[in-house]
């Protein structure tokens, strides 16, 4: 796994919390992600919530788990793709779920993170990005659909029908 400039465990005993040994043979085990602003106070969950058997179809509608808060075996761990400055994540993650033969939900908060970096100050770029990578995984038409669901939901939040962030509850 891999915490950005600013993000942290969820607690000091996140690691400890999670049943690696209970499930040997897992290749990802996966949480919820906290959003915190700068001063640290949390602000909620991610507003999409996780599925019980993540795979990496399931991104076709964006991102649904954050980098922060998946743990992917070292070796089946690929490098990042230095193409994309800002989305190399979102690929990344990509690759290791096309690999992984079983996933775990951990039905826990594994990470904090961070509101306001360098994919947030360089908005338009990042999503650029994040299209190629969906559209070289999805196709096209997938990746149209997607993005224009994407944008009517940011204006049912900028308009306050829609919540940014859910409740701390963990399902």
């Amino acid at each position: 796994m891999f915490l950005n400039a600013g993000d942290t465990f969820y607690t000091t005993t996140t690691l400890e919390e999670i049943p690696f040994d209970k499930y040997p043979d897992t290749d990802i085990f996966y949480g919820e992600t906290m959003i915190v602003d700068e001063k640290g106070y949390q602000l909620g969950l991610r507003q999409k919530k996780l599925p019980h058997n993540l795979e990496w179809k399931h991104f076709k509608n964006g991102m649904v788990v954050c980098h922060q808060s998946i743990l992917v075996k070292r070796e089946m761990a690929p490098l990042f793709n230095l193409n994309y400055k800002l989305s190399s994540d979102v690929e990344w993650v990509l690759k290791c779920l096309k690999k992984s033969k079983q996933t775990v939900f951990t039905h826990s908060i594994i990470a904090n993170f961070l509101t306001g970096g360098a994919t947030h100050q360089r908005h338009s770029e990042s999503l650029g990005e994040r299209f190629q990578i969906m559209k070289e995984n999805f196709g096209l038409f997938t990746t149209l659909l997607a993005h224009a669901k994407f944008a009517v939901a940011e204006l049912l939040r900028k308009i306050g029908l829609l919540n940014n962030y859910r409740k701390n509850k963990v399902y």
